[in-house]
């Protein structure tokens, strides 16, 4: 089993290949080995039974699943939002459906025993999506040199005083918390110590924009604050 054994993810080929023009097919590849060996393996299901105490379920519910139906076939796992057991989704690696409502039905059905709310794809813009489906996030991806500036309005400088950055992520959350219930479900802040692991990699910024008023800080400049890591998203490293 290939990547390009699964009409879903030759999209993906062309990015990766367009991004990584000598490496593209071989990260989609390793990406997807990955995917595939959980199917099997016992470590990757322990991940979620070694917390997770959940009637009429054994550990091997949690690895990735193999679903061939007459509609199409697709490679898949349980996923919790956020951790919340109240929220399970199907993450779709990889499918050969043509109509994704079918493809939602035979999810619903195979993964009966957790009552998923959703199912999650990964897909390229172009894809077509059903009406009924919406946008987690967006993903935008660029090598740095290519990046356009547009009108820089705002500078990044070193955040040197952690405490500050630690009392203003947490003065934000207090406020979304207050103010969008909501969306705080959907998001979490940066704990403390990766506040403070960012500021020893000198990675945490603050963005400096003097026009614009500052949130909650005694520097005038200081409006914001950004940390940038290294990490990957699926086959797509950066």
């Amino acid at each position: 089993m290939t990547p390009d054994d699964w009409p879903s993810l030759r999209p993906h080929l062309d990015l990766a290949n367009t991004l990584f023009p000598t490496r593209g097919t071989a990260l989609v590849g390793t990406w997807f080995d990955q995917q595939v060996a959980r199917i099997t393996d016992p470590d990757f299901a322990r991940l979620f039974s070694d917390h997770i105490e959940w009637d009429g379920v054994v550990p091997s519910d949690y690895n990735h699943r193999h679903i061939r139906s007459a509609e199409g076939d697709l490679i898949g796992g349980i996923r919790f939002f956020g951790g919340d057991l109240t929220r399970p989704f199907v993450e779709v690696i990889a499918h050969s459906f043509d109509d994704l409502t079918a493809m939602a039905r035979t999810v619903s059905a195979e993964w009966a025993v957790f009552n998923p709310r959703d199912l999650r794809l990964l897909v390229t813009p172009e894809t077509p999506l059903p009406e009924t489906a919406r946008i987690d996030q967006h993903i935008f991806a660029g090598h740095r040199d290519d990046l356009p500036n547009g009108e820089q309005k705002a500078t990044l400088r070193r955040f040197k005083d952690v405490d500050a950055a630690i009392k203003m992520v947490r003065d934000r959350y207090a406020d979304l918390d207050h103010d969008m219930p909501a969306l705080v479900q959907d998001i979490r802040a940066a704990s403390d110590d990766q506040l403070r692991e960012w500021r020893k990699d000198k990675t945490l910024m603050s963005i400096m924009n003097p026009n614009d008023p500052p949130y909650r800080t005694t520097d005038k400049t200081i409006v914001g604050l950004i940390a940038v890591s290294r990490g990957t998203i699926a086959w797509l490293e950066g």
